[in-house]
């Protein structure tokens, strides 16, 4: 995330990056996956303070984990908010500082099939 950062505002500067990392709408590949920076208004808390990655679902085969499929930070974050009944929480807060952009390349989901 950090090298996102310096990439993007093409700045070190500690305040530039803390800025842009609160404020921060969009998911950025990392060294271990997808992740997607979020705010949590459910705990009255605007700016960007936790991150999600991708999980990865597989099975265990002759002792080892074989990779199957990819659940990704949208559904993630979605059903989340669902389970906990925030729907009306997180709406208020997407309709004034804007929603979410997830990553674009969609892996097959385990919630789609």
């Amino acid at each position: 995330m950090f090298e996102d950062a310096v990439n993007t505002t093409q700045s070190t500067d500690v305040e530039v990056l803390r800025k842009y990392l609160q404020n921060s709408k969009k998911g950025i590949m990392t060294l271990t996956g997808y992740n997607q920076l979020f705010a949590r208004p459910e705990i009255g808390n605007y700016k960007t303070i936790d991150a999600a990655p991708s999980h990865f679902l597989g099975v265990i085969k002759d002792g080892k984990i074989v990779a199957m499929d990819t659940l990704p930070v949208k559904d993630q974050y979605l059903s989340s908010i669902m389970t906990y009944g925030l729907v009306d929480v997180y709406q208020k807060y997407w309709n004034q500082y804007g929603y979410l952009r997830f990553h674009r390349r969609r892996v097959n989901s385990i919630l789609t099939n």
